[in-house]
């Protein structure tokens, strides 16, 4: 790990919790799914795959989630047929505080490789639209390949900037999904390689790309709607800090809730995400 990082982590955190944070990436993260709920159920979809061979966990009965011990299953015929994504339990708990419903209107501004949008779309049983924004046409390929997989056609990849607010979509959305490139620190123990970047040297101009993510983001936002703002990593000055320096520039915004998750505690990926809600 890059020494600058365990000097933050020890600073934010403490000797003892970081300590243990370091252990916890030293770990293999389980596999865990998102079952399409409007596919079949979880307790249908654990039968399948325990009658294929597979253990078969249910790590949470609030969120549509299982743990799978076992080889191959994205050769099976069920998720052929679009009956689960892989995804970690983190990014699922945010998006269910963003509280998705039916026939909501919601704008993802840095949507690829698209889990976020797809969770929402399986939330709101299909019904209603979601625009998802990615820079990266490649990424959109792969998403539109990921919504006729899981027969999620709510979900609308479409090209855009996040750093540029599309005036045409101001002040229309119900929700928005603001998951901001970042240092990606809360994914170490899937991506090694990411524990000896020199994070601290860019911090400012990242946490300056993720504020100006955060506000053209806002403008999408009708009154009363609601925003989350997520990054996969643990850092205060990606994660409070901008959402604080949002809050003090932004005044018709207030927070809701926030929360950091973490793998030595969680079991999670470590991240973070906020509730922002527009009151006028």
């Amino acid at each position: 790990m890059d020494k600058s990082i365990v000097e933050l982590w020890k600073e934010q955190f403490g000797y003892d919790f970081t300590e243990e944070l370091l252990k916890a990436g030293n770990e293999v993260p389980p596999f865990t799914i998102r079952v399409n709920t409007t596919k079949i159920s979880k307790a249908e979809l654990k039968d399948a795959l325990i009658s294929r061979g597979f253990e078969v966990l249910d790590i949470d009965e609030k969120i549509n989630m299982l743990q799978i011990a076992g080889s191959d299953i994205l050769r099976t015929e069920e998720y052929r047929e679009g009956l689960f994504s892989v995804q970690d339990p983190a990014s699922v708990i945010a998006i269910s505080g963003l509280e998705p419903k039916k026939n909501d209107f919601i704008i993802d501004v840095c949507a690829a490789p698209g889990g976020k949008s797809f969770c929402a779309a399986e939330m709101m049983e299909n019904q209603g639209e979601i625009i998802s924004f990615d820079i990266f046409e490649q990424k959109l390929l792969n998403m539109s390949s990921q919504v006729d997989r899981l027969g999620l056609d709510i979900v609308k990849p479409k090209l855009g900037d996040a750093l540029k607010m599309d005036y045409s979509l101001k002040d229309k959305a119900d929700k928005v999904i603001c998951d901001v490139p970042c240092s990606g620190l809360g994914v170490f123990r899937r991506k090694p390689e990411i524990k000896y970047r020199p994070v601290i040297d860019s911090a400012e101009e990242l946490a300056d790309k993720q504020f100006k993510i955060l506000r053209n983001s806002a403008g999408y936002l009708k009154p009363g709607g609601r925003l989350i703002y997520s990054t996969c990593t643990i850092n205060k000055f990606e994660n409070e800090a901008v959402v604080m320096n949002f809050l003090e520039s932004c005044k018709d915004f207030e927070l809701k809730t926030q929360r950091r998750l973490f793998p030595n505690i969680d079991g999670t990926d470590g991240f973070y995400f906020a509730i922002l809600e527009r009151f006028c």
